[in-house]
């Protein structure tokens, strides 16, 4: 993913997402229960990493960013992997087609200080996407190298750039074992057993998910840049990835109803007092 905030005002991408999702057929919703609730900003009740519809930025792996608002869990074309996924509803897809953020070229000033008009970009042109079957393990191997490769380089972002954080060590611990779990289920040792192979996909879901609570609100400390995009957009990027994975491996995900109601703040409940003055 490219980073929107540097091509972008936060203002102006509101707009243009909002413009794409007035005009969609389709609603990303969250694909798995419990963490916060809220997810990151309170996003259909999952996560992602970032706001809700509702004044809030769309989760990365979404379609907005390709010029397709009914698509969700982009998973984009990487120099490794030829091609990429989506999903439409409860269909994926996958297809060879290469295709990148439309966001992809900073937009020309029109003059010293002035912005350039913004325009919807056009949407990502795809040609033959094929339709994934419910665990019929037809890009099981695909998905798995590029799990090792998204979880290995938020692995390395985490180690070089946000150790200052609370729980570093907890969380790394538990992220790098999602990486090593995906580089088995990259490897040959399962011998293709599929209930094996099904059992480490529910344990890396539930594992990252956990790191992706974890991390909700974390400062990065710049050390090293790792790739062009932000910590939340490798955790935005490696949940597409597993979504797709989960599918193809036959692995049902749990999915909230979008826009799931949270519980109501009573009329004469008060505010707690801070942590250790109670």
């Amino acid at each position: 993913m490219m980073r929107l905030t540097k091509l972008l005002t936060a203002a102006t991408l509101a707009i243009v997402a909002g413009s794409f999702l007035a005009t969609g057929t389709g609603t990303a919703t969250a694909q798995h229960r419990g963490g916060s609730g809220g997810g990151y900003g309170g996003y259909s009740g999952g996560h992602g990493g970032y706001g809700g519809y509702s004044g809030g930025r769309v989760p990365a792996y979404h379609g907005v960013y390709y010029g397709h608002s009914n698509w969700n869990y982009v998973v984009p074309h990487r120099p490794a992997y030829a091609g990429g996924y989506y999903s439409v509803g409860q269909t994926h897809y996958y297809t060879p087609t290469p295709f990148v953020s439309v966001f992809a070229a900073r937009p020309v000033a029109v003059a010293p200080g002035v912005p350039a008009p913004i325009a919807p970009p056009p949407a990502a042109a795809v040609q033959k996407p094929v339709e994934l079957t419910f665990g019929g393990y037809a890009r099981y191997e695909d998905l798995a190298g590029r799990l090792v490769a998204d979880v290995n380089a938020l692995c390395l972002d985490l180690h070089h750039n946000y150790q200052g954080n609370k729980n570093f060590a907890d969380v790394y611990a538990e992220a790098y074992e999602v990486l090593q779990a995906a580089k088995y289920l990259q490897g040959k040792e399962h011998k293709g057993n599929h209930a094996d192979i099904g059992k480490r996909v529910t344990e890396v879901h539930r594992l990252f998910h956990h790191v992706m609570d974890e991390t909700r609100g974390w400062t990065r400390t710049a050390k090293k840049q790792v790739g062009t995009d932000t910590l939340e957009e490798k955790l935005g990027g490696v949940e597409a990835v597993l979504h797709h994975l989960a599918y193809d491996a036959g692995i049902k995900q749990e999915e909230p109803a979008a826009g799931a109601a949270l519980p109501v703040v009573g009329a004469d409940e008060q505010a707690p007092p801070p942590a250790g003055k109670r």
